[in-house]
Formats: C-alpha cells, structure tokens, sequence
C-alpha cells in the first residue's frame, strides 16, 4: 500500500507536468467532499509499524483561495508491544491556503488541530489534542468553471499528538502522513459570460454609412442613397446626381442644365446640341431642329434613287427630324408635296413626283405621325432654282411638308 500512496503522488506529479495551462474560475462558496487514502509514517515510539488508512474531508471554500475543512481519518495496524493492533481516530479542523486560484493546478499548505484516540483494543485507550500542518496539490479534472467541479489532490503531512505519556508510554509522538486522493466540489459559482465588446462605429458625420476618413462627399442629405465612397449615384455621368436628375438618360458628353436635362440656351425645346437655329425668338414654334416653322418645314437632305421612289438610308436621319416635328405638333394638317427638276418629260416628272410624295408619307405614318396628311406631286412646275446648272436642279428635286392649317 506504501507503494500504492507514493505511486499516486507520483502520478500527481506527472499530470501537473503534462496539464496545460488553463484557468479556473473562482470557487468562493463552494462545498466539497475529498475521500484520500492515507498511508501513515508513525513515530517509532508508538511501536506500530507504518500501514495505510483513509480520510474523509468535508470542505468550504469561504474566501477566493482560502478554505475550511473537517476531516475523520482511521488507522489500523499491528502494535508491536504483545502483538495487539494500533488504531489510531482522528479528527481535525483545518484552514487550507491555495496558490493561483485562477489555474487549474493548484498547491496549497494547510494547518489544522483537532482531537486523537489512542486504541489497543483490550489493552487501553487515550484521547488527546493533535496538530497538523502540511502542504499538497490539487490538479482540476475536466472543466473547473462549472457549479460541480473534479479535482485530483495528493498531500503530505506533519502530525504532533500532545500527550505527556499514555499507556504505550508514548511521550508527545509525532507522525508523517501522505495521502492521494479526489475531491469533488458543488455549489461552485458560475462566472457571468464575458461582456460583449462594443466598438464604437466611425464617425460618419453625414450618417450616410461611409466613414468620415472615406466619405468623398461629407455633407450628403439625409436619406440619400450613395457609392462606397459616400457620393450620390450619378447613372448617366452628367455632374447631376440621380435624386436630381429629371432627364436621367442624357447621352454622354452632353451639356445639362442644373436639373441633369440638356441645354437649350433658347428655350425652344430643342437641345443646343441639336438646335440649328440656336437663337429662336422666344414663343416661336420650331421644328426638331429648333428652327421656326412658318408654312413649310423642309426636308433637306431627303433623296432617292436614281428615277425612283425608293428613299436611300441616308434620308432617316432628316425624316426621323420630320417625325418629331410633327409628333410635337399633332393638330397640324399637311400637304406631302413632291419635286423634280426638269429632266425628263412633264408627264413622267408628275407621275414620279407624286411616287415620292407618297413614299414619305408612308415612312411617316410609319413611324407614328398621327396628323392628317395627304400627298400630292408637283413634277417640274415649282423650281426654286435655275434647271440650267447641277446643282440648280438638284435643289429643285425636293419634298416638302406644306402646312396647310393648324397653327
């Protein structure tokens, strides 16, 4: 048994070497219970020879590191005087100082009195004062932060009896007494969790969610909604942010007013970028070029092919004009009129003029024109310029929008 006790302290030993380090949360308040077995070292006046016996602790933990303990220990051996059996009884209050509460591994000194008997059955018996004081280590088994807690615990131990002489004629003997054991704690306090850690936001002055040392465009109204970079969405890239933007669409490059809509420095409701006439009295109704519109609106730059009705692919743009134009004014009532220059016999200009009137008339309604609208060809019979010379006559194969009411 002797080996057994030193083989436990040795494995207390071994477990504090391999344990990591790790803490424990405090036990101030807990109760405990610490069976150990005990293997005695007696006085060689007692004339017992040295056994094992047991001990039972009943602990409170009354201050962070510090506790109280009541224990009951037996002992038993054979007594060498006439061959009678020792037992020793033993019961003592103890004060025990833990170091570094806060770790699973903990060592402690105790210091302790109490009472003792002296049995030799059927010979005598002899009740006297002990005192003890000794040291050890306690090493937490499992978690050490819950209300029930398991420890591993190994001690050893000075005891004096107090006593001038008894019927073995013992006088004052003193003992050494090793002990490896468990203790089991309840009622141990459960730490509080850990307060979360609140990490104050940025400053973000505008409260726009973009940081101050981030924020592009600090002084953001409330509400609006921004880039990474804390500046107002811009989608058409015109220096007018979205929330502002009534023309939001505006093609790239182009000049806008404050309001993200493309200048018309005349107020004629035709962009400067478009307006040809750009100086337009205010009041005037222009065409989709920003020009004045009086009885006719010209197509200038509608041709065809060669002898034909046929509109080449150049002529959209100028027409795509012309629809606008009319799209802006629906209530006008308008006469196709077709041209040509004097090549050609009368009757085959008039037929091909008449073609080409209804040609454009068709590629209005086409595209949406709802005005009411006839088409009528005029041959050769209204020049505008000289038949003699090429460019005369190119002038003079033409077709215009007569406006014939509606104003």
């Amino acid at each position: 048994m002797k080996r057994l006790i030193l083989g436990g302290l040795l494995a207390a030993v071994a477990v504090v070497g391999s344990v990591r380090i790790a803490s424990a949360a405090d036990d101030t308040g807990a109760f405990y219970v610490s069976p150990m077995l005990q293997y005695d070292k007696l006085d060689a006046h007692r004339e017992a020879d040295q056994n094992y016996g047991w001990q039972l602790g009943l602990g409170y933990d009354f201050a962070p590191g510090w506790a109280s303990e009541l224990d009951y220990s037996q002992f038993s051996t054979p007594h060498r005087a006439g061959g009678a059996g020792l037992r020793l009884y033993e019961y003592n209050a103890d004060i025990i100082k833990k170091f570094f509460p806060d770790s699973i591994v903990q060592p402690y000194l105790l210091v302790g009195a109490g009472g003792l008997d002296d049995v030799v059955p059927h010979y005598g018996h002899t009740s006297a004062v002990d005192a003890e004081a000794g040291g050890g280590l306690m090493v937490g088994l499992g978690p050490q932060t819950g209300r029930y807690r398991m420890q591993m615990r190994a001690e050893a131990k000075y005891r004096r009896e107090f006593i001038d002489t008894n019927f073995t004629g013992n006088k004052d003997p003193s003992d050494v007494i090793f002990g490896v054991g468990f203790q089991f704690m309840f009622g141990a306090p459960v730490p509080p969790p850990p307060k979360a850690v609140v990490v104050a936001p940025p400053p973000d002055s505008d409260g726009d969610g973009v940081p101050d040392d981030i924020d592009r465009c600090p002084n953001t109204p409330a509400g609006a909604k921004v880039d990474q970079y804390g500046c107002e969405f811009d989608q058409d890239g015109d220096g007018v942010v979205d929330r502002l933007d009534q023309c939001p669409n505006t093609p790239h490059g182009t000049p806008v007013d404050a309001k993200g809509c493309p200048l018309d420095s005349d107020g004629d409701g035709v962009p400067d970028t478009l307006d040809k006439c750009p100086n337009t009295p205010k009041g005037d109704r222009v065409d989709s070029v920003g020009c004045t519109i009086r009885d006719e609106i010209k197509l200038q730059g509608v041709n065809f092919a060669t002898d034909s009705a046929d509109l080449v692919s150049e002529s959209d743009v100028v027409l795509s004009y012309a629809v606008d134009t009319l799209k802006k004014y629906p209530n006008l009532v308008i006469e196709v009129r077709g041209h040509t220059d004097n090549r050609g016999s009368k009757k085959h200009n008039l037929a091909l003029s008449q073609r080409r009137a209804d040609s454009v008339l068709r590629y209005l309604k086409d595209h949406g024109v709802t005005n009411s609208m006839t088409a009528k060809g005029y041959g050769e019979d209204k020049p505008i310029a000289d038949n003699k010379t090429a460019d005369g006559r190119m002038e003079n194969r033409r077709v215009t929008l007569r406006i014939i009411s509606g104003f």
